[in-house]
């Protein structure tokens, strides 16, 4: 057993963000890169994990609220759904406007189940941004870099599509760079995805909606019926849990040295990707005790400010914490091949 306190998630970041090479918002990718390294230390080397399981069956609680947002819905003609979808977008985030929210969702087809998920994880942006990272990114939205096929997207139920979007963004993005491939081979462990075999997929996207999401808590439908023939019913029908680890808190309640090192100031205004009064204000927020008052969602962003300092520290040249920085090892010296020799009669 694991233990995964906010000393081990600290203590493993560093290390987590090396693997990654990237920034690591979600605190419980440093539990899993813990359970990989005990996994290894008990002498496994492969392991099976069911990544893709809730791309393919719908088994994420935004699948479950937009399709009962949906069944507001008449036809193509009558979609309240869709207000309703930037509603709840638009208190997420004010500083959107609803122009904005319609023009997102013409370049995703949407809206889909995680439009609103998505947005409230992104209202830390417009709380820690710099100015000058905001007026770099003037009015680029991270949608713009998807490549998605809109046309045949359009053909699909509203769940197929939002599964696969899911699959496009979700899965890569995150499970696979930051909780599954990379965090195991950190630690020489290799993982097996059976949910990411190409006929699973091509089976489970041929699938009516029906036999993923039944309204209104039956996710994973089709997945539990099977697992109920060789499953007690308490296991096979229980309830999804996140799993889920302190943000914010991890670092900050009581901050080891690089982390008080990376948040500086200085540090801070080196990089120029953050509000230096934003972030001290809230980390001394989370200091006193007083992190809940954040929110899930700023607190996350506040986690990432952490992260992506530390993972500038890392990768982009040091001088941030006393934690050693990557170095890149010159290239070698192209070895010209021995020229060819000719044979003459």
């Amino acid at each position: 057993m694991v233990e995964a306190g906010p000393d081990l998630i600290a203590d493993s970041y560093a290390q987590l963000i090396t693997a990654a090479e990237s920034p690591v918002f979600d605190t419980s990718c440093a539990a899993l890169f813990a359970l990989a390294r005990e996994v290894r230390h008990q002498g496994y080397k492969v392991v099976l994990t069911g990544e893709g399981a809730d791309e393919a069956f719908a088994g994420y609680f935004w699948f479950k609220i937009r399709e009962m947002a949906r069944t507001l819905d008449i036809g193509d003609a009558f979609r309240p759904s869709t207000g309703l979808s930037r509603l709840a977008r638009k208190w997420a985030a004010p500083s959107l406007s609803f122009g904005e929210l319609a023009r997102i969702d013409g370049m995703i087809g949407g809206p889909h189940a995680q439009s609103t998920i998505y947005n409230l994880v992104a209202t830390s942006r417009h709380r820690y941004y710099s100015a000058g990272l905001k007026e770099e990114l003037g009015g680029h939205v991270a949608y713009e870099d998807l490549d998605l096929d809109l046309a045949r997207m359009a053909r699909w139920h509203p769940l197929n599509r939002s599964l696969y979007l899911g699959y496009k963004v979700q899965l890569p993005g995150l499970l696979l760079s930051q909780k599954g491939d990379r965090v195991a081979m950190a630690n020489s462990v290799e993982t097996r995805y059976p949910f990411l075999d190409e006929d699973v997929i091509a089976f489970a996207s041929s699938m009516h909606p029906r036999w993923k999401l039944r309204r209104p808590y039956g996710d994973k439908y089709l997945l539990r019926q099977a697992a109920r023939r060789v499953l007690p019913e308490a296991i096979a029908m229980r309830p999804k849990a996140m799993f889920r680890a302190p943000f914010a808190e991890s670092f900050l309640a009581h901050p080891p040295a690089f982390v008080r090192d990376l948040i500086s100031p200085e540090a801070l205004a080196r990089t120029g990707y953050f509000d230096v009064e934003s972030v001290a204000r809230d980390c001394a927020m989370v200091a006193k005790g007083d992190g809940a008052k954040l929110g899930t969602f700023i607190s996350l962003g506040l986690g990432g400010v952490v992260a992506t300092q530390l993972w500038h520290h890392l990768y982009l040249g040091g001088g941030l914490c006393d934690l050693p920085a990557f170095t890149r090892k010159p290239a070698e010296p192209a070895v010209a091949p021995a020229a060819s020799l000719a044979v003459v009669a």
